[in-house]
Parts: structure tokens; C-alpha cells; sequence
């Protein structure tokens, strides 16, 4: 895994500004003539198993339906395999008008949580089963599109307008029907 931060979101010039006498980080709007004040973009590597997940269209998912899909698959792995929130990360990728989902261990070496996907092939169901039951579509009494014990969290409140569990009720129903198969190279 590569990830890169090019900037700040607020900011619109790409890179974080570093005085190249000191080495010191520089405020975006501080005018210092006393070096020269290069603009860098950070990035770190890791090995870690992911798993690419590209929604297809019989899914019938919107933009907003798979940003919802990717974090009822995290929260839903996190419990059948029992792991803190941190141990799994999520982030979509591609084009934003259909993004599709990219799940990695996030906890440093692997745990070998995704690669029991390959494994045994069950295991998707499984976690497709434990996100239906999160999401709780027989509670007659629960009519918020999310909350704190299914979606929402913390890492993921810039997503929160957005998250809505209603979107991905049909998606996760025909999830649960298929059946993997694991296609070698």
C-alpha cells in the first residue's frame, strides 16, 4: 500500500511547505524570507492483504450506496472476526461517480483477516449476514438512515450526510444470495 497526502484540505496549493535550510514545517500563509521554502507531498508504504471489492451495476447501487456498503462490510468484519475499528481500513477509489471499495488491514503485519476470504469462501456470507443483522432493517421502531452502534464512527464523520443504511438494503439482500468463486490468475 502506498498512501499519499498531496495537501491540505483546506488549502488549495498542492504540497506542505518545508524550509529547505531548516528542514522545518511551514505554516501555508507565512511569508519567511530567510530560507527558500519548497513544497513537498508526504507518502508511506506498507505491505498489508487488501481486497478490492468494484461494485457492479445488477448491485444497483448509487455513489452514496457504495460509501455506505464500504463501511457496513468494515463494521461487519470487524465483528465476525472480532477486531478493534483500526485493525481494518476502508477507502474508496476510482472514478467518484462509481467508486469502487478498497479494504486493507491497517494494523501493522497481517492478521490475516481478508486473506480467510480466499480460504473459505464462506466467510463473505458470513460477513454479508453480520451487516444485515447490524443494520437491523426488521426494527420497525428504527427509522434513521444511520447511528453510532451500526455506521457512523468517528474515522468516518466527513461521510456521515451521506451515510444512509436504507440505500444498500436490496444490494446486501442480493450479496447474500450469490455464491464466490475464486478465479486463479
Amino acid at each position: 500500500l502506498v498512501q499519499i497526502n498531496t495537501k491540505w484540505r483546506s488549502v488549495k496549493e498542492e504540497g506542505f511547505p518545508v524550509g529547505l535550510t531548516t528542514g522545518r514545517w511551514k505554516k501555508n500563509n507565512q511569508e519567511e524570507q530567510s530560507e527558500e521554502i519548497r513544497r513537498v507531498q508526504l507518502y508511506t508504504t506498507d505491505t498489508a492483504d487488501a481486497l478490492y471489492i468494484e461494485p457492479i451495476k445488477s448491485l444497483g447501487l448509487t455513489p452514496e450506496g457504495v460509501i455506505t456498503l464500504q463501511y457496513a462490510l468494515k463494521r461487519a468484519i470487524e465483528n465476525v472476526f472480532q477486531i478493534e475499528s483500526n485493525e481494518i481500513g476502508v477507502t474508496r477509489m476510482g472514478d467518484p461517480k462509481m467508486p469502487n471499495i478498497f479494504l486493507y488491514e491497517a494494523a501493522e503485519g497481517s492478521l490475516g483477516i481478508l486473506s480467510q476470504f480466499i480460504e473459505d469462501t464462506n466467510k463473505f456470507k458470513e460477513v454479508i449476514t453480520e451487516a444485515i443483522d447490524l443494520l437491523q432493517y426488521d426494527d420497525q421502531e428504527y427509522k434513521e438512515p444511520a447511528s453510532y452502534n451500526d455506521l457512523l464512527s468517528y474515522y468516518n464523520q466527513r461521510d456521515h450526510a451521506t451515510i444512509d443504511r436504507f440505500l444498500i438494503e436490496d444490494a446486501l439482500k442480493k450479496l447474500k444470495l450469490c455464491s464466490v468463486e475464486i478465479k486463479p490468475d
